[in-house]
């Protein structure tokens, strides 16, 4: 828990959770995928996400392009998850974590990974 209170300057995001307690709340609240971590300390991965709002809402825009393009990131796609998180930007969801990800993904495109896992590996706590 304080190892993700920590990371959520990286992301300028005022909560993260953990992919256990988002299973737990996912009937109630929308959430947005955020990562998937290694935390300092910590060899497992886990998948954070951030609360968007209660579940009886409208989806935001964009929600479902940024989604797409977490999961191309996540497959090692990075040309398309850079076009989809730009097209959720443009559709509402310009915000800090949608500039994080269309500048990884540009700088993965530039300087591809050899064992891409997915998996971004904190380095603070």
């Amino acid at each position: 828990g304080s190892r993700l209170e920590g990371a959520t300057k990286e992301y300028g995001l005022e909560l993260l959770i953990s992919d256990t307690v988002q299973a737990r709340v996912r009937d109630r609240f929308i959430c947005r995928s955020v990562d998937l971590v290694r935390v300092k300390g910590k060899t497992k991965p886990v998948e954070v996400f951030t609360v968007v709002g209660r579940h009886d809402m409208a989806v935001p825009m964009g929600l479902v392009h940024f989604e797409e393009g977490m999961s191309c990131y996540r497959q090692g796609r990075f040309g398309d998850s850079k076009r989809l998180f730009e097209q959720a930007a443009a559709e509402g969801m310009n915000d800090f974590l949608s500039e994080v990800f269309i500048h990884r993904s540009a700088d993965l495109m530039e300087h591809p990974p050899e064992n891409w896992d997915g998996v971004y590996t904190m380095t603070k706590k």
